[in-house]
């Protein structure tokens, strides 16, 4: 019986054009919601140097919030944008911002929607965890900007517009709530609930430099054992 359940699911690969058409019905209604969102690659950013993307390709997979993990698919991260692309057939689209996709996996990369303040703004955006801890957690958010074209003055050549790779922005949660920007020691004290005395001791002790985020998260996994 084992064996012949084996050979059903087999088959119904062999007869299906990709992983996501067949695996969950959300990415089915996915694609059929994406029909008319098609991005314009190719010509899109074809007049700016550098690129807006993450990764530019690679192995992608995503994990449903019921804990289903679904492999085979081709997304890319566009940083620029804060959104997330999946491809069908030879074409990219944009994946709406909701909470049926949990994770996202690019390139070994884990990839998190998450609600999130930074100055006195609120929204929601993809993160990736260092620290993915209900206590406290410690999240990424890559950051990709546009720099304008420059005319030629005198001298200076002309500079065509071009994206630029900043060194990622640090955020943290306490207790799963909104992820909050950190860029000081000021910061995450502010923010901390309670323990500030051990972690101001251990601040000073251990020289954190909270302009680093592997340093950030020897903080944050102290925090957590307490």
């Amino acid at each position: 019986m084992r064996r012949i359940y084996s050979l059903l699911i087999l088959m119904i690969v062999l007869f299906s054009s990709t992983a996501q058409d067949f695996v969950h019905p959300a990415i089915r209604q996915l694609m059929r919601d994406l029909e008319n969102k098609q991005i314009d690659t190719g010509s899109q950013f074809a007049e700016y140097k550098g690129s807006p993307y993450l990764f530019e390709s690679g192995a992608a997979s995503l994990e449903m919030t019921n804990g289903q993990k679904v492999d085979g698919l081709t997304i890319r991260y566009n940083v620029y944008d804060d959104q997330m692309e999946i491809k069908k057939g030879e074409h990219y689209y944009a994946i709406p911002k909701e909470k049926t996709f949990m994770t996202f996996t690019l390139n070994g990369h884990p990839f998190v929607l998450k609600p999130y303040q930074y100055g006195t703004k609120k929204s929601s955006g993809y993160f990736e965890p260092l620290v993915d801890d209900k206590k406290c957690g410690l999240f990424l958010k890559h950051d990709i900007i546009l720099v304008e074209s420059v005319e030629s003055q005198g001298y200076k050549e002309a500079q065509p517009a071009k994206f630029v790779n900043n060194p990622p922005k640090v955020f943290v949660s306490f207790d799963n709530g909104m992820l909050a920007y950190i860029n000081s020691k000021k910061d995450f004290l502010n923010l901390l609930p309670n323990h500030k005395e051990e972690m101001e001791k251990f601040i000073k002790k251990n020289k954190i430099k909270f302009r680093k985020p592997e340093s950030i998260k020897e903080l944050v996994q102290f925090y957590n054992t307490l």
